[in-house]
């Protein structure tokens, strides 16, 4: 991958976690209120999530999610059309396959940061 495609790949995923973290941290302050108000009249001792940690636990996980479709469109976008049209067929595995490149996106979000400074 060349450093533009990095750079892209780097813009993108940062897009979707600013948006995301903004977002969820905004829901859970929001709603950390009616959560604590709920904790207490159920005589629970659960602390909720901080905003901060809400944001931080969305933004990572869409992230990841737009990394991998995004990796994986790339990888298939070079294969064959009989190879495109059998990962549409299978596409139970197909979706597998996503679900576990979004476990390595993270670090290759750094990995590429590595490669672009």
């Amino acid at each position: 991958m060349n450093r533009q495609k990095r750079i892209e790949f780097l813009a993108a995923t940062l897009a979707v976690f600013v948006s995301a973290f903004v977002i969820y941290a905004c829901v859970g302050y929001v709603g950390q209120e009616e959560t604590l108000q709920t904790v207490e009249s159920m005589n629970l001792t659960i602390t909720p999530l901080s905003p901060a940690a809400s944001g931080l636990f969305a933004g990572l996980s869409f992230s990841a999610v737009a990394g991998a479709v995004i990796l994986f469109t790339r990888y298939i976008a070079a294969k064959s059309l009989r190879f495109k049209v059998l990962a549409a067929a299978l596409w139970p595995l197909t979706v597998l396959c996503i679900g576990l490149m979004m476990f390595f996106c993270l670090p290759y979000q750094v990995y590429n940061l590595v490669k672009i400074i």
